[in-house]
């Protein structure tokens, strides 16, 4: 453990909450939610909209992709496509308050040869947040 500044702990207790929303969060959270998404989205540089997007397809189509599937599809290096998901995450914090925009979560498969464990993981997305940016 990292000891935290007292006055960052209400900002790291919020990065490291991962909220599971639920069907029955009512509709005005969910609004903003997804327009927090978008936002985030959109204050992202090309190259990381390029991955939230690929994130986003995949979500939406069911298949899993992995941190080295997603960096490879954007044409960036591992270490910048978690930068990517590190930043989005933080934007979408501040916008909407808690949870994440993109989730890495083992991958049940095994790992490559010579693939990092962690970029294998797989990049998970909402399915309505992900509807909503692959419409911008």
């Amino acid at each position: 453990m990292v000891p935290v500044p007292e006055d960052l702990v209400e900002d790291v207790d919020r990065f490291m909450t991962w909220v599971v929303r639920r069907d029955s969060t009512p509709s005005g959270e969910e609004h903003a939610l997804l327009e927090a998404g978008a936002g985030a989205y959109l204050a992202a540089a090309p190259p990381a909209r390029r991955l939230l997007a690929a994130v986003a397809k995949a979500a939406v189509d069911q298949i899993p992709i992995s941190v080295a599937d997603a960096a490879a599809a954007v044409g960036v290096s591992l270490h910048e496509a978690m930068g990517m998901v590190g930043e989005a995450n933080i934007n979408f914090v501040q916008l909407e308050g808690g949870g994440a925009m993109v989730l890495p979560i083992p991958n049940p498969a095994p790992t490559p040869e010579g693939c990092p464990a962690w970029a294998h993981n797989v990049l998970a997305m909402r399915a309505d947040l992900a509807e909503v940016l692959l419409s911008l």
